[in-house]
């Protein structure tokens, strides 16, 4: 049985093992000082024996923490993880990194991909003004080289919200595997050990935080933006792209509206806008959100940090 997922009852023996040995040499430190008569020893093993209290005070701090947030995301969720052995909550975040992912950077690189390649065909075209080749030859669409720079910019840009966005899923399954299976115990562990007491807070401080409220925040800002769409009408819930790929006919025929004119001026531009809207709100996902959530659980730890080692 596991206290939570990916904690397993086997690192609860590798603290005890831990304890016992603490325990073992507070008691020889105490001994020996009152044989010898050391009073400087004598304190030494009091104040390891109370530094020993608040280790274990801690530990079963964190691991409450581990289990009660674990029980409380699943009932805010309203559901539980659907793999066994993994975290509802990064479970939740996941999914939406992914929706944004799916439903939203894909769709708009492939159809920046096909507007590119609409146009430098249509870019292509020329039209002769006479029969032989020594008359002019001109573009049958002239200007259309500004929509295709333009078209190639925001395909670099989407390019870079792709790789943002699989390294947070990335992150997600890595905090997953490693924080409370691997860093919590060994937090605790180095929390018994005298010289390592403040570095075993920080993991323990770090795994918290990063299990938990990290992908928490990924959570509330979902929660965020499906209000934002309701309330604004835009739907019922938030909706990363509208992509026009689903209709392949309509969208050629929106691309040749726009260079059938035979000028290219700031009103053939209006045609990219629904692509920089989809391209704005991937961002918020791709690029605002993982800032702002980064740097909420960096203050959290030092936060944490500091309230358990008593040095703020």
């Amino acid at each position: 049985m596991a206290l939570y997922p990916g904690l397993g009852t086997e690192y609860l023996g590798i603290m005890g093992i831990t304890v016992a040995i603490m325990i073992l040499y507070i008691v020889l430190v105490r001994t020996i000082s009152v044989i010898i008569k050391r009073p400087e020893w004598t304190a030494y093993s009091n104040i390891e024996l109370y530094q020993l209290f608040i280790s274990v005070g801690i530990m079963v701090l964190a691991l409450g923490i581990a289990a009660g947030t674990q029980v409380f995301f699943e009932e805010a969720l309203g559901k539980k993880a659907s793999t066994p052995g993994t975290s509802a909550v990064i479970e939740a975040a996941s999914s939406f990194i992914q929706k944004n992912l799916n439903r939203g950077v894909i769709p708009l690189l492939v159809d920046l991909m096909s507007l590119e390649a609409k146009f430098s065909f249509y870019n292509a075209v020329e039209l002769r003004t006479g029969p032989t080749v020594w008359n002019w030859t001109i573009k049958m669409y002239p200007g259309l080289e500004a929509i295709i720079n333009s078209v190639r910019v925001l395909f670099f840009t989407v390019m870079v919200m792709y790789g943002t966005t699989s390294v947070q899923l990335f992150i997600l399954y890595l905090i997953d595997a490693v924080m409370y299976p691997f860093v919590l115990p060994a937090g605790v562990v180095l929390r018994f050990i005298p010289q390592t007491r403040d570095a075993g807070i920080f993991l323990i401080t770090l795994a918290i935080v990063f299990q938990n409220i990290y992908p928490a925040l990924y959570v509330i800002s979902e929660m965020a933006l499906d209000d934002i769409w309701a309330i604004q009408e835009w739907g019922s819930s938030f909706e990363p792209y509208s992509s026009l790929s689903s209709s392949p006919p309509a969208m050629f025929s929106s691309a040749m509206t726009v260079v059938q004119i035979p000028v290219v001026h700031l009103f053939n531009y209006v045609f990219l806008v629904p692509f920089f809207e989809g391209v704005a709100t991937i961002s918020l996902v791709g690029l605002f959100i993982p800032s702002l959530v980064m740097t909420l659980s960096t203050a959290f730890v030092n936060a944490l940090t500091r309230f358990f080692t008593g040095k703020g």
